[in-house]
């Protein structure tokens, strides 16, 4: 089936995650000479596929000039854009099923959630560097879905670097979960919005 789509995609500009059981190396190799972009055995961690589909959906804008659109968009609204949904938008022509939507955004409150705890968790220890190493997780999943506030707020923490002082990785995490809530209840409005139209279709 996958040589087949590929024979049709002759731009081969779709990329193809596949995911799978089956971890022997063969059936690796059979994917993957077949035309798909990269093979994930399952179990999959919510963060690794949001990763993944953030690296692939990325190379797909800039391939087709979007990316230079995207960074215009999000000079113009600044932190006042909770949602970009030219980012969204693009991710969610890939994916079409609404049980697929409905799968990234539980997992990406999910895996939100933890992060937030986390983060305080390193602000109280005073570790700037799990600090930021949480925030640049976080930034990589609100940046797959649009969360162009919350991508906004990481950009911004991520500029203390490690030596980010205990005051202020606190005054950030109270940020971050505002922005995270805000996030979070933006994608549902725009999910919500999406199974609207296609009802009325």
């Amino acid at each position: 089936m996958l040589k087949q789509f590929r024979f049709m995609d002759t731009s081969a500009s779709t990329p193809v995650l596949m995911l799978s059981a089956d971890a022997l190396p063969q059936s690796v190799r059979d994917c993957m000479e077949a035309g798909a972009n990269d093979y994930l055995t399952k179990p999959v961690q919510a963060s690794v596929l949001l990763n993944k589909i953030a690296e692939y959906a990325s190379a797909h804008q800039q391939e087709s000039g979007l990316e230079s659109q995207h960074i215009d968009q999000t000079s113009q609204s600044g932190e006042q854009q909770i949602i970009n949904e030219a980012v969204i938008g693009e991710l969610f022509a890939l994916i079409r099923s609404t049980e697929k939507r409905e799968w990234l955004f539980n997992s990406f409150t999910t895996s939100g959630l933890e992060h937030l705890v986390q983060l305080r968790i390193a602000a109280n220890q005073k570790h700037g560097h799990d600090f930021q190493l949480r925030i640049h997780s976080l930034k990589g999943s609100a940046a797959t879905l649009g969360v162009q506030s919350l991508v906004c707020l990481c950009n911004e923490i991520e500029t203390f670097g490690a030596a980010i002082g205990y005051t202020d990785m606190i005054a950030y995490c109270n940020k971050l979960d505002v922005a995270f809530r805000q996030g979070c209840a933006g994608l549902r409005d725009y999910i919500q919005q999406l199974q609207s139209s296609k009802a009325s279709e």
